[in-house]
């Protein structure tokens, strides 16, 4: 532990939220799945219990005990959550970001609660507005080459060819391409988990270093009873965060496909706060993710083109046997290279 962080543990602890009962959850009995594919070695470990505490915190620190189980085969969002032990207690590290820290802390103690453990050990510290902003600040950024639009995202390694040069480091990659319009667009992957407030503070900084149009792509889960999960490609101008309703000039608004629908948006903090409750209190949204509500709001603020193309690869208000657990099979991978190949497309039409 370092002198920042022993300044943090000495912060004020907060509990998380905790599903217990696989059926108050909208994913039903695939909660545990999604859940536990996220945990790190130490946590999987029989003697987890041991711990005098289990703590989440903001520091990015890959120096420690890495996850044995990060998203082997991807380039993008493929870092998990490292770990420290300190004096008995279990301290795990994400990127700086408050709805990541909540989402982490929930994910562990819902993991413990839902197999009949105690849970009552694990608590989180909030990041500070300062070391949220100072872990996107130190982030090579400056280096991304302005174009005529950044797209953000997943599976962007695909919209190139084998002659791109793509360029960066261990958080961030980034390349550029020449359309066929004549237009010149820059792909940034980044390679931690860009979670929720994250994304917000990394759109600020893509416009202060002069950037003018921003585009996302990534997945967003179904609210709406008739979407079919890894069918559905969704966009729209409407979202609702953090108790605000906001609008935005969406750059795909007149783009066309059979696979893409149009709706509202929701910001949701975590993927555990999405109990069927929830979702029925929710229920005339379209969508739900933890990012487009954010990136939209840093887009606007900053006075930037924006507009987001995903695939829906889940629904919370009808179960189907395709959800959050299962999205690495090899089904709906193939599924989903039909649907980024439309994203990629799409996405290419309006830059």
């Amino acid at each position: 532990m370092n002198t920042a962080e022993k300044q943090i543990l000495a912060r004020r602890r907060e509990k998380p939220f905790i599903v217990s009962d696989l059926h108050m959850h909208s994913m039903g009995e695939s909660v545990f799945q999604y859940i536990e594919i996220k945990m790190h070695q130490l946590l999987r470990d029989e003697n987890a219990e041991k711990y005098d505490e289990i703590l989440v915190i903001g520091s990015y620190d890959r120096s420690v005990i890495v996850s044995e189980h990060e998203k082997d085969g991807k380039l993008t969002n493929w870092q998990r959550p490292t770990a420290e032990v300190f004096e008995n207690k279990l301290i795990l590290k994400c990127f700086p970001g408050k709805d990541y820290v909540r989402h982490y802390a929930s994910l562990v103690a819902s993991y413990f609660a839902l197999q009949g453990k105690r849970s009552d050990h694990v608590s989180y510290i909030l990041p500070t507005e300062k070391e949220c902003w100072t872990a996107v600040d130190s982030l090579a950024l400056e280096t991304v080459e302005v174009t005529d639009a950044v797209v953000l995202g997943v599976e962007l390694f695909n919209f190139t060819d084998e002659n791109t040069i793509w360029q960066g480091d261990d958080e961030i990659f980034w390349a550029t391409e020449r359309l066929e319009s004549g237009k010149q667009v820059t792909y940034l992957i980044v390679q931690f988990s860009f979670w929720a407030d994250i994304l917000y503070r990394i759109v600020h900084k893509i416009a202060k270093l002069g950037h003018k149009k921003v585009i996302f792509t990534a997945k967003l889960g179904g609210i709406a009873e008739d979407i079919i999960p890894n069918a559905t490609l969704a966009t729209g101008n409407t979202g609702y965060i953090n108790g605000q309703f906001i609008k935005w000039k969406n750059v795909f608004e007149k783009s066309k496909s059979d696979l893409l629908m149009k709706g509202s948006h929701i910001n949701s903090p975590s993927v555990l706060f999405e109990v069927s409750e929830w979702v029925n209190y929710f229920h005339k949204f379209t969508f739900v993710d933890s990012e487009v509500g954010y990136f939209a709001l840093a887009a606007k603020e900053a006075n930037l083109d924006f507009g987001y193309m995903h695939f829906v690869s889940n629904n919370l208000t009808k179960i189907h046997d395709e959800d959050l657990s299962n999205e690495r099979s090899i089904e709906v991978l193939e599924k989903r290279k039909k649907l980024n190949a439309e994203i990629q497309r799409l996405i290419k039409e309006v830059i």
